[in-house]
């Protein structure tokens, strides 16, 4: 028994991928059935908002500051079949809004500060994976989902993406996807968005994950006199995938995204553009 349990501390330690856990963090990848994986996340983000105001022949001009501080807590189950399903709870500890106009501006706004928090709503979808790469490099899923207005804070909506993967190497894979997402409400704008990614292994532990996707926004009614024009926007990131244990991995992430805007009505003319940026960090568990 000793000398069974000095040969596998021995091979553990020359051929650390044996050490090393399987996880479900490609796009395209579904857990076995019975699996069960958990992502807790907390995030911080700053968003600059510049805005062009013309009311009535007046015209302002100033910027806005949100600060917000939100965590998630996301769990999957896989159910056989190349199918998953999975739940995400996402709550909001912190928003904080700063607003001052610029000097000269004819129409100023007193500064305000707003301080709001709290759950956001409860997300539910389904995946499945088409093609599992086995055979070849390729592989392809998609998943179908909702947003339920369990908060009472924000609308219903549904999303659909696919993603096809491309495995170049053991450690080298990328992907690309293209996600649909609307809203039972007029006043919000449907979104279309086109990502891509690679997963870059650089050692035994660790994968480096850079992303980017762009977004269109179609037009929206908002306030009944006020329509929100057709915009696009787009954001960069960089993850990190380190394993700390055999089954837990840690995740590090920055991002940087970008969006012009612009709405009109019978009285009044607003642009405005956006800038944000986050860090986050997650927690991954595969039980």
């Amino acid at each position: 028994m000793k000398k069974s349990s000095a040969l596998l501390v021995l091979l553990c330690a020359t051929h650390p991928a044996l050490v090393l856990a399987d996880n479900y963090l490609f796009p395209t990848d579904i857990l076995e059935e019975g699996k069960i994986d958990l992502q807790a996340s907390i995030s911080k983000s700053t968003y600059s908002h510049s805005y062009g105001l013309e009311y009535k022949g007046f015209s302002g001009r100033g910027e806005e500051k949100f600060k917000t501080v939100g965590e998630e807590v996301l769990l999957r189950y896989g159910l056989g079949y190349e199918s998953q399903i999975g739940v995400a709870l996402p709550y909001e500890s912190f928003l904080r809004r700063d607003r001052n106009a610029s000097a000269g501006s004819t129409i100023r706004f007193t500064e305000a500060h707003t301080d709001l928090n709290g759950n956001e709503n409860l997300q539910v979808w389904v995946k499945h994976r088409f093609i599992d790469g086995a055979s070849s490099p390729l592989s392809l899923s998609a998943v179908l989902g909702i947003k339920a207005n369990t908060a009472n804070k924000h609308r219903t909506g549904a999303w659909a993406d696919v993603v096809m993967g491309w495995k170049w190497s053991d450690q080298l894979q990328g992907y690309a996807g293209y996600e649909a997402s609307v809203s039972d409400q007029d006043e919000l704008p449907d979104r279309h968005t086109v990502s891509a990614g690679l997963y870059q292994q650089v050692s035994e532990r660790l994968t480096l994950v850079p992303k980017i996707h762009f977004t269109h926004f179609e037009s929206a009614s908002r306030y009944s006199e006020t329509t929100l024009h057709p915009t696009d926007g787009y954001g960069v990131g960089l993850f990190a995938h380190w394993q700390a244990l055999p089954n837990t991995y840690v995740m590090p992430g920055v991002g940087y995204s970008h969006l012009d805007g612009y709405r009109d009505g019978p009285y009044l003319a607003y642009g405005d553009s956006n800038n944000g940026k986050t860090i986050s960090l997650s927690l991954y568990h595969l039980f």
